[in-house]
């Protein structure tokens, strides 16, 4: 979800640029009088129909046309991002739709995350999980786990979130767009797995992104952080040929979808290559490109990328620009303790765990339950199955119709509470929690039983007059 294509921002972008490096002198100033109208009816006509399409995508509750029509925000300007995500709640709310604004605590939670506030960014995504347990949605449900994944003090809290993650995804119904998503997840791991130097599993959990992203015939693009990420892992390894070429295959990826995501891969896997082969002059262009473009939207890389500057100047003696750097550099990394709030953040993380190991425990608890009654239902309808077949077949007393439909009636209502606790759960998936699909579905299985029940009824009775008939010439023939 946080790996996207071109927004249409972008692409206003691309036409200006197109637009101003043609090379026809003498209509310069021609072109840059049509650029200057243009571009605003552009961008205004763009933004209106963005607006368009994600009001379209809420009135029909439809998640899956709301993350195609969102989906470039992600990687657009971090104004644009706050504004539309914005938007999204707000519509949600004006729709009554609980998913909708989930889907838009999550987008602002994003911007956030961008802006690395992760105290905010959490606290949207616990108002998203809120919502979550309430209506339940296994694409949502996923994009929450990865996102929380982001924010755990610890390893083993980053995996667990992860592999939540990954279960939600795979349970989206395969034939829809929201499917294969969990391609960002393994992404992600293959990160997590290169920064603690296992370089195997990383590169088992990139190629399971890669993968995913050309099975699922997802937009090429995708395949930038997945380049990025090969670029690490083999710089971790020390194959700097191999590292080198990822990095200049994430830079081409990037220069055909030129949004600030995309350049970030790019500038700080060709910064990261050029570093470790010791070419300081080349790893100073990248840095510098990313310490003047990232800007707010990708805040932890142009902190990092303004102390490898700070380190450059120190080293070459230049102390005018060695006070700039670390000046900024200390603000910066001041800025990002102050904003990681890491004391509440931890808490706020043992709390969340403690939360859904609860919940897990609960779930599991109602497994057990569920399990126990289900044995007791067997238990009785055997009995009383037993008990009816026994009256049918004795020889030693005559036993009235009316007895025999009693009975039949207790075990049709039995087998009937064992066919609905069986299949509740699957029942509620299918129909995404509605009342009035679930009890259509149990009208269903009602409609099946009951005929079934009358067919069982008569032929019992039958048997039972024939077996009574039996017993009343035997009774009358020991009279004679």
């Amino acid at each position: 979800m946080f790996l996207k294509n071109h927004s249409c921002i972008g692409f206003a972008e691309r036409c200006f640029v197109a637009l101003k490096s043609m090379k026809i002198n003498s209509m310069k100033k021609t072109l840059h009088l049509l650029v200057a109208f243009l571009f605003p009816l552009l961008l205004s006509a763009q933004k209106a129909n963005l607006d368009s399409q994600i009001e379209q995508a809420v009135k029909k509750n439809n998640i899956e046309q709301l993350n195609k029509t969102f989906d470039p925000l992600f990687s657009a300007s971090i104004d644009s991002l706050a504004i539309y995500s914005e938007k999204v709640i707000a519509l949600g709310e004006q729709y009554k739709s609980p998913q909708i604004i989930t889907y838009g605590y999550i987008a602002k939670s994003f911007f956030f995350y961008r802006k690395s506030d992760l105290v905010n960014m959490q606290d949207y995504l616990l108002k998203a999980n809120h919502l979550l347990d309430k209506k339940p949605n296994h694409f949502l449900q996923g994009v929450y786990y990865q996102s929380m994944s982001y924010l755990q003090p610890t390893e083993d809290l980053q995996l667990y979130y992860c592999k939540k993650a990954v279960e939600e995804f795979q349970k989206v119904d395969k034939n829809s767009m929201l499917s294969g998503e969990e391609y960002v997840v393994y992404a992600n791991m293959a990160q997590f797995f290169t920064n603690i130097k296992q370089t195997d599993s990383a590169l088992s959990y990139v190629q399971k992104a890669e993968n995913i992203i050309i099975s699922k015939h997802k937009p090429q693009e995708y395949l930038v952080m997945v380049n990025r990420r090969y670029c690490a892992i083999y710089l971790k390894q020390g194959q700097l040929e191999l590292a080198k070429n990822y990095a200049f295959r994430t830079l081409k990826m990037a220069e055909k979808i030129k949004t600030v995501q995309n350049y970030e891969f790019a500038w700080g896997a060709l910064a990261q290559y050029y570093d470790k082969a010791g070419l300081q002059d080349s790893a100073f262009v990248y840095n510098k490109k990313l310490y003047e473009s990232v800007g707010e939207g990708w805040y932890r890389s142009k902190v990092k990328a303004t102390g490898w500057l700070y380190h450059y100047y120190l080293e070459k003696k230049d102390n005018g620009n060695t006070l700039k750097y670390g000046e900024e550099y200390i603000a910066g990394i001041e800025k990002m303790q102050k904003l990681e709030a890491s004391s509440q953040i931890i808490k706020i993380n043992l709390l969340e765990k403690q939360r859904q190991d609860e919940k897990e425990r609960k779930l599991l608890k109602e497994k057990e339950e569920k399990a126990n009654t289900l044995q007791l239902i067997l238990i009785a309808i055997g009995i009383l199955s037993c008990f009816i077949l026994y009256l049918i077949l004795s020889r030693s007393f005559i036993v009235s119709p009316k007895t025999i439909e009693i009975l039949g009636m207790v075990v049709m209502l039995i087998v009937f509470e064992f066919i609905n606790l069986l299949l509740h759960g699957f029942i509620a998936e299918i129909t995404h929690h509605s009342p009035v699909l679930m009890l259509l579905a149990l009208v269903i299985i009602a409609l099946i039983i009951v005929p079934l029940h009358h067919r069982l009824e008569k032929w019992t009775t039958q048997k039972l007059l024939e077996k009574n008939k039996k017993i009343r010439l035997s009774k009358e023939q020991e009279k004679q």
